[in-house]
């Protein structure tokens, strides 16, 4: 991952501890309702939401988050981020947005851990 990249995806096992996927005492529509506010909030736009999939699809000015939603058990659940800014280097801005929401999710939500299932 180059300090030039403009995306980031976060996931299970990662080399940055911050970008690793994390796990919430709390379902899908808790985790829905606080993306949606963190995205008001940050003047972004839920563009679409896939329950059955696990994914939304959020935009904002210059950049776009998928956020992957997966559901382990009614009272756990997992969230990982694919973030991509439009433009020709990205200067660590995707890590740093996909950290910021993370963050955002950990004060909002019941934070669990990371890396909680690893194979």
């Amino acid at each position: 991952m180059s300090i030039f990249s403009t995306e980031v995806e976060t996931k299970e096992i990662h080399k940055k501890e911050q970008l690793r996927t994390h796990y919430y005492r709390n379902n899908f529509n808790d985790v829905l309702n606080a993306l949606n506010k963190i995205a008001e909030e940050d003047n972004m736009e839920v563009q679409h939401v896939d329950k059955k999939w696990g994914e939304i699809y959020i935009i904002a000015n210059g950049y776009e988050v998928i956020a992957i939603v997966n559901q382990i058990t009614p009272i756990e659940t997992a969230v990982d981020f694919k973030v991509n800014y439009f433009v020709t280097f990205g200067f660590n801005r995707p890590s740093k947005r996909a950290i910021h929401l993370y963050e955002r999710l950990d004060s909002m939500l019941n934070f669990k851990g990371t890396m909680l299932h690893v194979n």
